[in-house]
């Protein structure tokens, strides 16, 4: 059944002479009028067609019991009523009728009567289809609404926040100790402190914590409570939002782990064991121990990937990850810190390199008999693939409080050490020993070296493509530097931003990269890409400087390129280290006209928490989530998490390290916007880039196959 928008229906049931008389009174332009001359004819009429009224005269034969029908129906229009003053069934149906018309009416009185109940009906379907928004809203947002009255310690729950809470229906309304009940256990006494502190009008903070619902099963929500005070009584109620933040707590826990940990053996990576270190020599200090640091290398296992592949040399390393736990023992592990979380005491940096800490040992003379005991448990043979392969392992030794005072040093110390062992032979270790640290003076080499090429200008500026999904076409570049060294050839920025880095070059070196692209992105707009946008990233140690932002003014006006030209890249840890600093510098930035985007985005922690806040345009997903994205379901549910939260942030995604079609579909599907990668262009000189530019005006950009070992941009 259906009835049109614009035309309002009404079916009418009365003898010919009041239909006659109500047909006259009642039809005019956007209205119709259909007769029934009984019952039985109503029945049909309204079964068949939707009508936005009924008038029915209750003289006519089982009038009253049409009407009793159609209210008890909801398909079928509301009643009014044509009666006699003196109906004797006017009584009992009044409480069926929308109105009641007294007869003889005139026709005056019949159209103001249908107007109002017709105005009536409209305003409670209304009423009605925005109750149902706004609960469709609030299940799809997963948002519900708690009313707490504090002084009668009472709560009233909306239906999604109970459908959030897992009760039941008539737990609509219930004391305020049954709803603590849901809190988890372990968090409950802070949250009826937190609540007790709202009531009070000492904060009205946000509070997020677990529940366990009835059926056991474990969410994460978040309460914002809004307090209010009966000015006549001075009662407390309390108007509280409850959101259902599970996937996003659950998709923060992953990024967190993943930013933390090595994704192959799960083992800590070199952050969470740099961050681990810190503590724990904090605690070795406080303890009066030693805190030691082997650093582990396997020997010649080149040649287990030359044999097996690299899967199967990676299947080997978990192997090892696992032996390497159980060959240290809990007295050997890192110290438990004031935290109250324990580091991971065995860590993977990178490769077919291990780390093992170890605190609270007595003097360096243990951290040598841990590292007999490791290195005889590697030298037992795996069994792998049917077959039994003997690995060996040397080991490098750094302590503190003798050796380094800060864990970067502690495990730089260790690995120079761990080349003393290899000079040894297989299956050695060896203590750091200051007077024999080669490594250090190799930096200094490389960083002289390093400042030679700036002053030579050896280095260049090179571009790679940003391509837009939906029509393959390049939108942007993002400016890479490399290093042309007259003997080594083309280096890439992994082997000198980290000495650039250590040096404090990487200021000097980001001003000559962000000037050359600057006036390279001047060439191209004058050329006719008037629309393409030009990435710079900007260092740490460039974002510190309170006189960036004056900088970046300079240089563009000095280049003749307008700010809308120019797109500032910023990694999140940048981001987070001072994120007041950063949203004052970035707004400056953004008043300005430059374009803002967040770099290898879902590497960094916590920048979920202020991303909403930081006047942002773009995120860029970091690559490591690309590479798997069609193989991984944890690295593609990511990926879309991230895609489906920019999105609803009003942000722009560029995909980084896109080198498959599959790739591409799958950042398609879920809503990407551009992509950057080998499966259109590596890294370029100027030059080419702007042939790929041309090209693109003639025909569409075809993608390039990646490399057969395309190297880190």
């Amino acid at each position: 059944m259906s009835a049109s928008g614009s035309t309002q229906r009404l079916l009418v049931v009365a003898d010919a002479t009041l239909r006659s008389h109500l047909r006259a009174a009642l039809s005019f332009a956007e209205r119709e009028v259909v007769d029934a001359d009984s019952v039985a004819a109503a029945r049909e009429l309204a079964a068949g067609s939707r009508f936005h009224l009924a008038l029915v005269d209750l003289d006519v034969a089982g009038a009253a019991a049409l009407c009793e029908e159609f209210a008890a129906n909801e398909a079928m229009p509301p009643i009014l009523a044509l009666a006699r003053a003196d109906d004797p069934a006017l009584v009992a149906l009044e409480a069926s009728c929308r109105d009641v018309v007294e007869k003889p009416a005139s026709s005056a009185t019949l159209r103001i009567r249908v107007a109002r109940a017709l105005e009536t009906l409209g305003v409670e379907r209304e009423l009605r289809e925005s109750r149902n928004r706004l609960q469709r809203t609030q299940r799809f947002a997963r948002l519900g609404h708690l009313e707490i009255d504090w002084t009668a310690r009472h709560a009233r729950l909306s239906e999604e926040a109970r459908r959030i809470l897992g009760m039941a229906d008539d737990d609509a309304e219930l004391p305020l100790d049954r709803l603590a009940d849901v809190v988890a256990g372990d968090q409950r006494e802070r949250w009826r402190t937190w609540l007790a502190d709202v009531a009070g009008g000492a904060t009205e903070r946000p509070f997020e914590h677990g529940i366990v619902r009835p059926d056991r099963s474990e969410r994460v929500v978040r309460l914002q409570v809004e307090r209010a005070v009966d000015p006549l009584d001075g009662s407390i109620r309390l108007h509280a939002v409850v959101h259902d933040v599970t996937d996003r707590f659950r998709v923060e826990e992953e990024l967190q782990y993943q930013n933390h940990h090595d994704e192959l053996t799960g083992l800590a990576n070199r952050r969470q064991l740099l961050e681990g270190l810190e503590r724990a020599i904090e605690q070795s200090r406080r303890d009066g121990r030693v805190l030691a640091v082997l650093f582990l290398d396997l020997d010649r296992f080149q040649d287990v990937n030359e044999t097996f592949g690299h899967d199967g040399g990676d299947r080997l390393l978990v192997a090892v990850s696992q032996r390497l736990r159980e060959s240290v023992r809990e007295q050997d592990a890192m110290a438990r810190v004031a935290s109250g979380r324990t580091p991971d005491s065995v860590a993977r940096p990178g490769g077919d390199e291990f780390v093992i800490a170890l605190a609270g040992l007595r003097d360096r003379r243990n951290a040598g008999a841990v590292a007999e005991r490791v290195l005889d448990a590697l030298a037992r043979p795996f069994t792998f693939e049917g077959r039994e392969i003997s690995l060996t392992a040397c080991a490098g030794i750094a302590t503190s409080p003798d050796d380094a005072k800060d864990g970067l040093a502690l495990l730089q110390n260790a690995e120079t050490a761990l080349f003393q062992a290899k000079r040894r032979g297989c299956a050695s270790y060896a203590f750091y020993d200051p007077s024999l640290d080669r490594l250090a003076h190799e930096r200094l080499e490389g960083q002289s070296a390093l400042r030679r090429a700036i002053e030579r200008r050896e280095l260049e500026v090179w571009y790679q493509p940003r391509v837009e999904i939906a029509g393959e076409r390049i939108v942007g570049m993002e400016a890479l530097v490399r290093w042309r060294d007259p003997d080594r050839g083309i280096v890439l920025p992994a082997q000198f931003i980290p000495l650039a880095e250590q040096s404090g070059l990487i200021v000097q070196l980001g001003g000559f990269v962000l000037r050359e692209a600057c006036m390279q992105a001047r060439q191209w707009r004058d050329a006719g890409f008037t629309d393409l946008r030009v990435a710079v990233n900007l260092s740490a140690e460039q974002f510190r400087d309170p006189a960036l932002p004056g900088f970046i003014e300079r240089v563009t006006s000095e280049a003749g390129l307008r700010p809308d030209g120019l797109e500032l890249e910023l990694t999140e840890s940048a981001l987070m280290r001072d994120v007041e600093r950063a949203l004052e510098l970035l707004e400056r930035l953004k008043r300005k006209g430059f374009h803002l985007s967040i770099d290898d985005f879902g590497t960094g922690y916590s920048s979920l928490a202020y991303l909403k806040r930081l006047p942002i345009d773009c995120l860029k997903i970091d690559a490591s989530f690309v590479r798997d994205v069609t193989t991984d379901a944890g690295n593609g549910a990511i990926a879309a998490a991230i895609l489906s939260m920019a999105h609803s942030l009003d942000l722009d995604v560029v995909a980084e390290g896109v080198e498959t079609r599959e790739q591409l579909e799958f950042l398609r599907r879920h809503g990407c916007e551009q992509v950057q990668g080998y499966l259109f262009s590596a890294p370029v000189p100027a030059a080419a880039a702007t042939a790929l530019l041309q090209k693109q005006v003639v025909e569409p950009m075809a993608p390039a196959p990646p490399p057969m070992a395309p190297a880190r941009s």
